[in-house]
């Protein structure tokens, strides 16, 4: 669960470019009000910072595996607290955590409402498994993932578009939770 280069991180995307995902949601499909982000797979979490500073959450929480790469998304934590001082109350009161946690193990992080799934490394196995977990989420959340889309019915595809990634060009969906009727087959 760690890993011995410090400089190592696999299959980032960039906080920019996830950043553009976001704002071409909103600008088509409106805010969310008020919800809870999730990163799932945060590496070193700058996707959690990006969307605490520009999306309309009440926490972005980041779950990882890998324990130095959460440990570098937490040291950055010094940084926002001091940066958020200079910006309006609503900077200070978005709660940011981190999860050092294996996806499958506690469902803890089933009360998003909005949610990055970069399961580029994952086994079809693992990605249909937490396709399933997904449906236990409430109607109308929102998920993005790369790659490949969730493989859950009750999910409406709203954006298929492509986007740079640290190992090149990559599919990117974002999706809605549409119904409770789901079918994995």
């Amino acid at each position: 669960r760690d890993l011995n280069d410090e400089c190592y991180c696999y299959g980032e995307l960039h906080h920019e470019i996830f950043s553009t995902m976001y704002i071409k949601f909103i600008k088509t499909y409106g805010d969310r009000n008020k919800g809870i982000f999730y990163d799932l797979g945060c590496g070193i979490g700058t996707n959690v910072y990006a969307l605490a500073f520009i999306g309309n959450f009440i926490k972005c929480i980041g779950i990882e595996f890998i324990d130095s790469l959460l440990e570098r998304g937490e040291k950055r934590m010094i940084r926002w607290n001091k940066s958020v001082k200079e910006l309006s109350p609503h900077y200070k009161s978005i709660e940011i955590t981190w999860e050092l946690e294996n996806l499958f193990n506690d469902l803890f992080w089933l009360d998003g409402t909005f949610y990055l799934l970069h399961w580029t490394a994952f086994t079809n196995q693992q990605k249909q498994k937490l396709s399933d977990i997904m449906n236990d989420c409430s109607i109308g959340t929102i998920v993005i993932t790369l790659t490949t889309p969730l493989l859950n019915s009750s999910y409406e595809i709203l954006i298929k578009d492509q986007c740079e990634t640290s190992w090149g060009i990559s599919d990117y969906f974002i999706h809605e939770k549409i119904s409770n009727n789901y079918n994995n087959s």
